[in-house]
């Protein structure tokens, strides 16, 4: 319970700077680059935990980094069709 306690000024302190952050951001008082450092940071957060997308290269691409390429036609056998 004790370490509960102690934490509540942290977390008190935290949710007030943030808070903070988000008027400053919000109502354009902020520079340029502080409020993109601060968005970015926002955006990290929300990503979090979350697998990058995957980018697939095009055949052109890998071509230009030495791998050989055939690129099939689709047909509608392939597609269950």
């Amino acid at each position: 319970m004790e370490s509960y306690v102690r934490m509540i000024p942290v977390l008190r302190a935290e949710e007030a700077m943030a808070a903070a952050n988000q008027i400053a951001v919000g109502s354009g008082v902020m520079r340029s680059e502080d409020r993109q450092r601060v968005v970015s940071s926002w955006e990290r957060a929300a990503r979090a935990g979350r697998p990058e997308p995957r980018i697939r290269p095009t055949p052109d691409q890998l071509r230009q980094l030495g791998i050989g390429v055939k690129v099939a036609k689709k047909t509608s056998e392939a597609h269950g069709g």
